[in-house]
């Protein structure tokens, strides 16, 4: 649902989460969101930790932009998302934050698999990880990103899908450490810049794309 609620620091951030030992909780959340924040005031130091988020109803037809597992529309900083599986989406993760955007988000140590749509739901594009150019501080470690962008017999691939896709404008972003498997069309593509290093890329047409200030690969 919608969020609205801040941890009091970041030292002391407001968990989300679970203990004990098994399979991570399992949120099926039809064709809507998992977590989503919205206008309002800002929202910081947040962590979620443990949960797998499905789109257990959806078609690839049957939904819209808010078909979407992580979506953060309202400025704040401190996010900590960590082992996680986010699957099925038609955008896995969205950092679009509003004013001042989102900052010092770190993504580490979860799956993000298999987003996807045909064309017709919301912009008609299907990321496993968008992040917009208001986004800052983005570190993206130690994950599995895979087939992401399209479906067999369903949703084609297209230039338009990938595993990680950062906008122009975004500042500060590192892609490091994770497996990047059978993207639509690009592994990562930092239209940002930003450093891309020790990945594994596997079966994607295009591995990694970076342009519009100086990168690192």
């Amino acid at each position: 649902g919608h969020w609205t609620m801040s941890g009091r620091s970041s030292d002391e951030p407001m968990l989300l989460g679970s203990y004990g030992k098994g399979d991570r909780p399992l949120l099926n959340t039809d064709a809507g969101e998992g977590f989503a924040t919205y206008s309002g005031h800002t929202i910081d130091n947040i962590v979620i930790n443990g949960i797998h988020f499905a789109a257990n109803n959806y078609d690839g037809v049957h939904g819209s932009n808010l078909t979407t597992g992580i979506h953060l529309l309202r400025q704040g900083s401190g996010y900590l998302f960590q082992d996680l599986e986010v699957d099925g989406y038609k955008d896995n993760i969205v950092l679009q934050g509003d004013g001042t955007g989102v900052s010092s988000v770190i993504l580490r140590r979860s799956v993000i698999t298999n987003a996807f749509n045909v064309g017709k739901v919301g912009n008609g594009h299907s990321q496993g990880l968008y992040a917009a150019g208001t986004t800052s501080h983005l570190m993206i470690e130690q994950n599995i990103f895979d087939h992401n962008g399209w479906r067999e017999g369903v949703a084609a691939p297209t230039i338009f899908n990938h595993d990680i896709y950062v906008n122009t404008g975004a500042t500060s972003v590192t892609v490091r450490d994770n497996i990047i498997a059978r993207a639509s069309l690009n592994g990562v593509l930092l239209r940002s810049g930003g450093t891309i290093v020790n990945n594994l890329f596997f079966r994607d047409p295009v591995a990694a794309a970076v342009g519009n200030t100086s990168s690192t690969i």
